[in-house]
């Protein structure tokens, strides 16, 4: 999906290039040397009536008129000063960043706080597109996600995040560009491989294949382990209870290596990799992954699954 972006306006790049002065943080507070405003379409044109009205009071002398444009001016700037508060106290903080597969909804978990009041109308953006309106109760942490547009394989950075608000009446917008250190490591597309590999044998047939007995693929059961793994012929025939280790039975040829998929270019290497990693973390084998650059030793488990998937989005 190809996501269109809008030029920013000469306001937006100025406040733009005043915050790429200031250095990524982790955590980041409006004040107002961060926060920019200025009226908004539908403000310019509530201006363009107020002098319409100043000048009907002045040719008819009417005191009405006078009163009640005098009255609109006011409203037009406490709405500058509301607009403005609305932002200001405001603590942004990046909180804990998930990975995503390349096609996936890809989102940069933030937190919004603010000690002593609520904040209304908040809209966060990193993409034009893609905005989250948000509200901050005082004393509360909000916890909420930006949608990026889709990302490549790899580590998925942004340069800015823009807050805005026009809270209340819509006529004044003020806005604040926010570098915080967040990233999103995006992992390669899963795809099932067209072709078998040809690094070997089919490694979901390998605990079949090895024999029970093997002193090298078995050792003492530790509480905890699962029963599948328990070898009961040994238990029923010398009183002992030991399982296979995965990391021995592994050995053979559960490698996920990069030699395996030959006649296919780079990407399309990592996608059917990545499948299956997933694939061998699914079915509990123990496997390893051997590429350029990279090599991980089997083992099983969540730790071990996003290591090899690490490698494969690094790549």
């Amino acid at each position: 999906m190809s996501v269109i972006r809008k030029s920013p306006s000469f306001p937006q790049r100025l406040s733009l290039w005043l915050s790429s002065k200031s250095p990524p943080r982790s955590n980041i507070t409006l004040t107002q040397k961060n926060i920019y405003i200025v009226p908004t379409l539908q403000g310019f044109g509530f201006m363009l009536i107020l002098v319409l009205m100043l000048v009907t009071a002045i040719n008819y002398q009417s005191s009405l008129v006078y009163l009640f444009t005098f009255f609109l001016v006011s409203v037009f700037f406490i709405s500058i000063w509301m607009c403005f508060l609305n932002l200001l106290g405001l603590t942004v903080t990046a909180g804990k960043q998930h990975e995503v597969f390349v096609g996936e909804p890809c989102g940069v978990a933030i937190k919004g706080f603010h000690t002593s009041k609520a904040l209304y109308g908040l809209r966060f953006s990193i993409e034009p597109d893609l905005v989250e309106p948000v509200e901050v109760e005082p004393g509360c942490v909000a916890e909420f996600v930006v949608n990026m547009a889709p990302q490549r394989r790899g580590l998925a950075k942004f340069d800015r995040m823009r807050v805005e608000t026009t809270f209340p009446f819509g006529l004044i917008i003020a806005w604040s560009w926010l570098r915080l250190n967040a990233s999103i490591l995006v992992y390669p597309e899963p795809i099932e491989p067209a072709q078998e590999r040809s690094g070997g044998m089919d490694t979901s047939s390998n605990e079949g294949r090895l024999s029970e007995g093997d002193p090298e693929s078995l050792r003492a059961y530790r509480a905890g382990e699962g029963m599948s793994r328990i070898v009961w012929k040994k238990l029923a025939a010398k009183d002992e209870l030991v399982v296979r280790d995965p990391v021995s039975l592994a050995r053979d040829d559960s490698w996920l290596q990069w030699d395996d998929y030959p006649e296919v270019n780079s990407e399309l290497r990592l996608s059917y990799l990545a499948y299956d990693v997933l694939h061998h973390s699914a079915q509990g084998l123990a496997f390893g992954l051997q590429m350029p650059g990279a090599r991980i030793e089997p083992n099983l488990g969540a730790v071990h699954r996003r290591q090899c998937l690490e490698a494969l989005a690094l790549f």
